[in-house]
């Protein structure tokens, strides 16, 4: 038998057989992945299939492009395998002295501006923060400009008055 005869059936692993094919085709198949060394094939004639590493010619040259394989330099890979994968930057931990520290600067600061706040919005102060004489004598006597509450206001007896 030559190789140019077609003569080979191979099944794939879902069941699916095809052929017949020559040599060289079962060959360039099996170089383009569309087959692999477990790929059954069998003779035309024969019924049971048998995988390709097993079975000659396939096994020397299966044999002899995976010894080919490893000898190549590791630069020459797949062009769907990327040449240098990425790899995850390493995770920074952070001391938890410094994350307590930090918490409480924090709780400082927001207590003394709480503080200048408070300060600030006293009675008596005005909104530069400057004091002011707010504070009246009971028996002050209110300008005619001063808007006096109602619950504030002289009680005044209208019998008392002269006319």
């Amino acid at each position: 038998m030559s190789e140019t005869e077609a003569v080979w059936f191979v099944r794939s692993t879902d069941g699916e057989e095809s052929g017949p094919l020559t040599e060289q085709e079962v060959l360039a198949r099996w170089k383009d992945g569309r087959l692999t060394g477990a790929t059954g094939c069998r003779r035309d004639g024969e019924d049971d299939f048998t995988p390709l590493r097993e079975v000659e010619p396939f096994a020397s040259a299966i044999q002899a492009e995976q010894a080919a394989d490893q000898a190549r330099p590791e630069l020459e890979q797949a062009p769907d395998e990327p040449a240098d994968p990425v790899q995850p930057a390493p995770v920074r931990r952070v001391d938890p002295h410094w994350v307590s520290k930090g918490a409480t600067i924090a709780a400082a600061v927001i207590v003394i501006i709480s503080i200048v706040i408070t300060v600030l919005t006293l009675p008596g102060r005005s909104p530069t923060g400057d004091a002011t004489d707010t504070a009246q004598s009971d028996d002050a006597v209110p300008s005619p400009n001063t808007v006096v509450p109602a619950d504030e206001q002289p009680v005044v007896d209208p019998r008392s008055e002269e006319d």
